[in-house]
């Protein structure tokens, strides 16, 4: 049985949570990939998602989990960030929000759409979820989901 959460508008003064899960989850991969940690950058680009209103918060039992973020696209949904603090990994709850944002882009019509970095193990995670890779590029997967037919 997956576990039951919530989603919360992320707001400004979550920049630095939001922050600190991208670290988390993505440095290793990016310091593997790019042998560099675009800190400013990244801490930029959370705040900004974070002020737009394009970043949730996945809590588990009230307390602050991970962070999301997907793009509703004119063709498709584009899953930006799915990203658990350790604590949370390995417990199904990042089964259960993507099982819910398939059902949601599926109901709409829309195949769900994301870039996974080659060497991050959740491409497997993706893959048990029924993601294809439709595009390889040297440092990415492409990767889609398709329910809509």
């Amino acid at each position: 049985m997956l576990p039951k959460y919530s989603l919360r508008l992320a707001g400004t003064h979550d920049s630095p949570f939001c922050y600190d899960v991208l670290v988390q989850s993505m440095k290793t991969y990016a310091l593997q990939t790019w042998g560099v940690w675009p800190e400013e950058e990244a801490r930029l680009a959370q705040a900004t998602d974070c002020a737009a209103g394009r970043m949730r918060i996945i809590q588990l039992d009230g307390v602050d989990a991970g962070t999301l973020r997907v793009d509703v696209l004119p063709n498709h949904h584009q899953l930006e960030q799915l990203y658990l603090l350790p604590q949370f990994r390995g417990k199904g709850l990042g089964s259960a929000v993507l099982v819910d944002l398939l059902a949601c882009a599926s109901i709409k019509g829309f195949p769900m759409r994301l870039r996974v970095l080659r060497v991050n193990p959740a491409q497997h995670f993706y893959v048990r979820h029924g993601f294809r890779i439709v595009l390889s590029e040297p440092e990415r997967l492409h990767m889609e989901c398709d329910h809509s037919s």
